[in-house]
């Protein structure tokens, strides 16, 4: 009986072992504690990519792109080729609207360029100047005729370095090349309605280039701020141009006010604390007789005004025959006067329209350009040194008054220094 028993144990052992081993995993332990160990390793570098490049867009599935995500940023030798690859798609865009400056397509045959607000003299190449801001200095040019689209935006952010895509004119017409920023920082400017992203000093991009990215997004437009660069985000510029697109052509108001900051001693002179100071009033414009050189502009309609660009942009945008008030301050007091602008400068400033100071031995310094004057067209400046005019060498004053006046119908060449370049210009009437 127990040799029965003892039979039919061993039977179910057998059994039960047999079945026990067919559960066992076919993966040694060693095997698991492996790819345990590599999932936990992918996981990490994925978090640590992540970290170090917190500016790319997160991948849906982050073990594929896993070794892209840690691939380094383009070296050198890689922008030239990166660079070639963009070009069939910012060559639609980007159009010669100067010597100097590049513009951006904006429409089929208009294109959206800047120039200095604060300088006279650009001539615009491509054709017709159709509008301009000369608040931002935004100017619309119309080109010749090709279909294009508007790229993706880039949206500026703070934080660390990184290359764009420059746009820069070149004897062969607009050129792209490669540039560093540091980094950016976010500034306030009046003439533009948002935030500028100021670029690091010594940053090596002209202004008027526009930026893209890597990835042929716009990020903006370069332009001058005091002396340095700033970046003004694509979205704000595109959204003035369409601004300045929609708006009808208009006459630029004239106003014949020249104004400088407030030092320390024109403060404690007047007893002003914050303005700009009256440099010069056109004695033919409509200023005249209401405010005078050497008194300081407190406010304009009741708004306290302190930078030069504050009132280049508030002045820029008022309309012909507009009035608007003043707050004057001189060492007598406090004044409100009325100023209306008249639509061009008065008969006889915009012949010659240079204000001038003779240099002895030397020639004749510019110390004021006249817009719309002969002078002006022909792209002369403030501290520019008239060294000769016509045949007259070292010519003072009236030496450039008479030339001007004899010369007739005919172009009078003027040669003159500005800094320490040489150039000559003609004058026409």
């Amino acid at each position: 009986m127990f040799g029965v028993v003892r039979g039919d144990y061993d039977r179910f052992r057998s059994l039960y072992m047999d079945r026990i081993q067919s559960y066992r995993p076919r993966v040694s332990r060693e095997t698991r504690m492996l790819l345990t160990a590599a999932l936990i390793a992918t996981v990490a570098l994925w978090a640590l990519a992540r970290v170090r490049f917190s500016d790319r867009p997160a991948p849906q599935n982050p073990v594929q792109p896993l070794l892209t995500q840690l691939t380094p940023r383009p070296t050198f030798a890689d922008l030239a080729a990166e660079i070639g690859a963009l070009r069939p798609r910012l060559d639609p865009l980007l159009v010669p609207a100067s010597a100097t400056v590049a513009g951006l397509r904006l429409q089929d045959d208009v294109a959206l360029a800047w120039r200095d607000p604060r300088q006279d003299g650009v001539t615009w190449s491509t054709a017709a100047l159709l509008r301009d801001d000369r608040a931002s200095g935004l100017t619309l040019v119309r080109v010749d005729r090709r279909s294009t689209q508007l790229p993706a935006l880039w949206y500026p952010q703070p934080g660390g370095p990184r290359y764009f895509i420059a746009s820069e004119m070149s004897a062969a017409g607009v050129a792209l090349r490669p540039v560093y920023v540091a980094a950016l920082t976010a500034v306030d400017n009046p003439r533009w309605p948002g935030l500028e992203w100021q670029l690091p000093q010594g940053s090596d991009v002209a202004a008027g280039s526009w930026l893209f990215t890597a990835d042929a997004a716009l990020a903006g437009l370069v332009v001058d701020l005091g002396g340095s660069r700033a970046l003004v985000p694509a979205a704000i510029v595109l959204s003035e141009a369409q601004r300045l697109l929609d708006r009808p052509a208009a006459i630029q108001a004239y106003i014949g006010v020249d104004v400088q900051p407030l030092t320390g001693a024109m403060s404690r002179a007047t007893g002003s604390k914050s303005g700009l100071v009256v440099t010069w009033v056109d004695p033919r414009g409509p200023a005249a007789g209401v405010v005078r050189a050497g008194e300081v502009i407190e406010d304009i309609n009741g708004d306290p005004i302190s930078t030069t660009d504050e009132w280049d942009v508030r002045t820029a945008r008022v309309a012909v025959d507009e009035a608007f008030t003043v707050g004057v301050r001189d060492a007598r007091g406090t004044r409100e006067v009325k100023i209306v602008t008249s639509p061009s400068p008065p008969a006889g400033t915009a012949s010659l329209g240079l204000t001038l100071r003779t240099l002895p031995g030397v020639g004749v310094e510019v110390v004021r350009v006249d817009p719309g004057s002969a002078g002006h067209r022909g792209g002369l400046r403030a501290g520019d040194v008239i060294t000769r005019a016509g045949a007259a060498d070292v010519p003072d004053a009236a030496d450039l008054r008479r030339a001007f006046a004899a010369a007739g119908d005919r172009p009078l060449i003027l040669a003159f220094t500005r800094g320490l370049n040489r150039q000559v210009t003609a004058l026409e009437k």
